[in-house]
């Protein structure tokens, strides 16, 4: 929010500046200047001793210069390329005239202005933009959390896969020892079964065999 605080405070000054500059130019026009001759006028009263040209020309044309803050009362659309846009604004209102034997060209007293068709909204373009680069913001977010979610689903998946190879092996490695036993058990069992005549220490011990080879 700083840094667009600070663009809108240089693109302001700027601004107007420029527009200080385009009035001047066109005060000083000679007969014989051209569109051209005056926008270069301009330059080099902004630029002064030394300074810097102006660098937001094409923001200036397409956005600041509707609003009336930044208006230049001029003929045209702040030097455009073609001549033709003063009849875009309702014809010979914003026309020059020629007034004087000696060639020279005046401004209407009362010219419609550049800004009198458009919407005359007050909010700066970088608000737009911050907008903009707010929602793509929280879009990646939302990206990096679904990720980090998917992540976390996969790892959890890979531990439960470990844990139940590890029972698995866990399970063999008892059958493995358990089998000696059980063979053991098995022969036992069949001595028993083989006697006619059983104690009760022998009944004891067939029941307990039985249930460890045939389960309860």
């Amino acid at each position: 929010m700083d840094s667009l605080k600070g663009r809108w405070k240089r693109l302001n000054g700027n601004d107007n500046k420029w527009v200080a500059a385009c009035r001047a130019a066109s005060a000083r026009k000679r007969s014989g200047m051209s569109d051209q001759d005056v926008e270069n006028e301009a330059h080099s009263i902004y630029k002064g001793d030394g300074g810097n040209g102006f660098q937001d020309l094409i923001v200036f044309n397409e956005v600041m210069s509707k609003h009336e803050k930044w208006s230049i009362h001029d003929a045209t659309h702040v030097f455009p390329d073609n001549e033709n846009f003063a009849n875009e604004q309702d014809g010979s209102n914003s026309k020059r005239t020629k007034t004087s034997e000696s060639g020279e060209y005046t401004i209407p007293s009362n010219p419609e202005t550049p800004t009198s068709r458009h919407s005359t909204s007050s909010r700066p373009i970088c608000k737009d933009k911050a907008k903009r680069k707010g929602k793509g913001k929280v879009t990646q977010s939302d990206s990096i959390n679904a990720q980090c979610a998917a992540d976390l689903h996969a790892v959890r998946l890979a531990k439960d896969n470990e844990n139940e190879i590890a029972r698995a092996r866990l399970q063999l490695e008892r059958e493995k020892l358990d089998r000696p036993s059980m063979k053991m058990y098995q022969k036992m069992l069949l001595k028993l079964l083989e006697k006619e005549h059983l104690s009760p220490e022998d009944q004891d011990m067939k029941r307990n065999l039985t249930e460890i080879v045939f389960g309860k």
